[in-house]
């Protein structure tokens, strides 16, 4: 009898059974659900990736900061940025680690 509950329980498992109520899966989680309703508001017009940074990444000073900007002309997607590169510290055109390097044009 306890072989027929293995061999069952095996061939259940192979066939994809649902789970029991008790163990349902759960989706992923909003990282954005914690936000005040203003965050959420701004986050929901961010690209995907935007989005995770502000909801997931960034301090709640962070997130006041990118709000602000974007009532200065910049879009939500840009104000998360200009913040992002204020927290590296560097301008990313200014950065004497990222020198552009001439391309070399060999012609034969």
């Amino acid at each position: 009898m306890h072989k027929f509950f293995v061999l069952l329980s095996v061939a259940c498992i192979a066939a994809g059974c649902p789970l029991k109520k008790n163990e349902q899966a759960t989706g992923p989680v909003n990282p954005c659900e914690y936000l005040i309703e203003s965050q959420k508001e701004f986050a929901a017009l961010l690209s995907a990736t935007h989005q995770q940074v502000f909801c997931s990444q960034f301090t709640n000073e962070q997130r006041a900061k990118a709000i602000s900007l974007s009532d200065t002309g910049l879009t939500p997607d840009e104000a998360v940025e200009q913040v992002l590169t204020e927290s590296r510290g560097t301008k990313p055109e200014t950065d004497p680690k990222k020198k552009k390097h001439k391309s070399l044009n060999i012609i034969k």
